[in-house]
C-alpha cells in the first residue's frame, strides 16, 4: 500500500509502501511505469524479493563479542493494481481528537490503544472531543518505529467509544466546589479526575461508575524530565457493577480524626483499623461520635 510520496533534495519522485506491519520500503516512481500515476491509499500486488545482509557492530568494550545484527531490504520485481479500495489492505480502527494545534495545523489524536500520531491537516474539519475512524501503521523512522494514521473519518460516539478500554472504577472523592470528583481503577493502577462539564454524573464517594478511556502521558512538573501517565476518559455512565478489587465489604470501629484542636466541631475524617473514612461519608450518615461500624 502506498503511505507517502515526495520529491528529495535531487529532484527524484519517491514512494513509500507497507504492509502495516513488517513489510516497508521505499522506489523511486518511475522503476515502474505502472506506479507514475499512483496516489497515497492506492493498494498494489507485488512480488518482493528479500535480501538479507549481516552487519557486525564492535562492542563498546573491547573484551565484549561483536554484535551481529540482520538488515532485511525488500526489492520490488512485479508490481500489479490491485482491485482493493484506498486503504483497504488496514483495518478500521477508532481514535479521538485531545487536542488541535490551529497554529501549526496539526490534530492530535489517540487511538483506541493509547497510541499518539500527530496528523497535518490544511483546512481543520476536526474539533477536540471528536470520535473519528481511522487506519494505522507502522513505519520506521530514522532508528524509530512510529505510529502513523491514515484515512481519518468522522464517526459518531456510538460508533467508537466501545471500542476503547473500559473499566469499573470507584469514586474515592467529589469536590463540588472545584465540580469534580476523583477515581480510581485499582491497587497500583493510575487514577484520574472527571469534570463537571466532562459528564452528566454526579457520583457520591464509595459509587462506582464505568468509563471508556485512554492513557496520555504529560510532563511531570514534580520531577522535570519525568513523565507521568493521566487518565483521558471519552465516555462514563453509571452502573450496578462493582469493582471487588477496589471496593470490600468491612467491619470495625471507627475512630474520628481532628485536625488542629478542635476536637468538639465537626470530625475531618476518620479510621476503621487501616481504612480511611472520609468527611462526606461521615455527614452523610451523621456520625460524630466513634462507634462500630459495617460499610
Amino acid at each position: 500500500m502506498l503511505v507517502d510520496k515526495w520529491t528529495n533534495d535531487d529532484g527524484k519522485d519517491l514512494l513509500a509502501f507497507t504492509d502495516g506491519n513488517s513489510i516497508e520500503f521505499v522506489i523511486n516512481k518511475n522503476r515502474f511505469p505502472v506506479l507514475r500515476k499512483s496516489h497515497k491509499g492506492q493498494v498494489w500486488r507485488m512480488k518482493l524479493y528479500k535480501d538479507e545482509t549481516v552487519a557486525k557492530f564492535c562492542a563498546a568494550n573491547h573484551w565484549l563479542p561483536t554484535k551481529n545484527e540482520v538488515r532485511v531490504k525488500y526489492i520490488p520485481l512485479i508490481v500489479k493494481f490491485s482491485d482493493k479500495e484506498d486503504w483497504g489492505a488496514l483495518p478500521i480502527s477508532y481514535g479521538y481528537i485531545q487536542h488541535v494545534n490551529t497554529e501549526k495545523k496539526v490534530y492530535h489524536i489517540y487511538s483506541v490503544d493509547s497510541e499518539l500520531a500527530f496528523e497535518h491537516y490544511e483546512q481543520q474539519e476536526l474539533t477536540v472531543g471528536n470520535f473519528v475512524s481511522l487506519r494505522q501503521y507502522k513505519r520506521r523512522v530514522k532508528e524509530d518505529i512510529k505510529m502513523f494514521f491514515c484515512d481519518i473519518q468522522k464517526c459518531s460516539q456510538e460508533e467508537a467509544f466501545d471500542k476503547f478500554k473500559s473499566r469499573i472504577v470507584a469514586v474515592d472523592e467529589v469536590n463540588a466546589s472545584k465540580q469534580l470528583f476523583h477515581f480510581v481503577l485499582g491497587h497500583n493502577y493510575i487514577s484520574g479526575i472527571l469534570r463537571y462539564d466532562q459528564t452528566s454524573l454526579r457520583p457520591s464517594v464509595g459509587d462506582c461508575i464505568k468509563i471508556y478511556y485512554f492513557v496520555r502521558k504529560i510532563d511531570d512538573k514534580k520531577c522535570p524530565g519525568y513523565q507521568k501517565k493521566v487518565v483521558e476518559v471519552v465516555k462514563s455512565e453509571s452502573t450496578d457493577e462493582v469493582n471487588g478489587d477496589i471496593v470490600k465489604n468491612i467491619s470495625g470501629y471507627l475512630e474520628l480524626k481532628y485536625r488542629g484542636e478542635n476536637e468538639y466541631g465537626e470530625p475531618d475524617f476518620a479510621f476503621v483499623g487501616d481504612y480511611y473514612v472520609h468527611k462526606s461519608i461521615l455527614r452523610k450518615y451523621s456520625i460524630n461520635t466513634d462507634c462500630h461500624i459495617k460499610g
